[in-house]
């Protein structure tokens, strides 16, 4: 609705039922009624969670840091957004571009690459300490 100082007010809800009133509709929503000549969008439910759960990986995807200055320490996030889109149905999977799950599985790909090098770099470290106290 338009307040009267020109400013656009959205409500957003469930409509409990309609009402017509002098041959014209109202929406009662959250206990108020609002005129249907001021509706904007309907959202299934299940349309509207699956979106901002897709919109929510997808910043979250955006915000990881550059490829090239991923650090070991990145790895948990990425688990996270992995274990995110793994739990998700196959509807609200449709909602994420696949440009951005190639981005997620190039970022995986490099936490995996930068895992087997702290374990070969961790083998190494106790084959030489090892080696170190049994010259002794």
């Amino acid at each position: 609705t338009t307040g009267s100082n020109g400013e656009t007010k959205y409500v957003q809800g469930k409509v409990d039922y309609v009402v017509y009133e002098n041959n014209k509709a109202y929406l009662s929503i959250n206990e108020s009624l609002y005129s249907i000549d001021d509706l904007d969008t309907v959202h299934d439910p299940a349309y509207l969670a699956a979106y901002e759960k897709a919109t929510d990986l997808v910043e979250r995807i955006n915000r990881l840091p550059n490829i090239n200055t991923l650090a070991l320490g990145d790895g948990n996030e990425v688990d996270a957004l992995n274990l995110i889109y793994s739990n998700m149905t196959q509807y609200e999977k449709t909602f994420v571009a696949s440009e951005k799950l190639d981005v997620l599985k190039t970022y995986t790909d490099k936490i995996a690459v930068l895992r087997n090098e702290a374990a070969q770099k961790e083998v190494e470290t106790e084959k030489d300490n090892t080696e170190d106290g049994s010259q002794g």
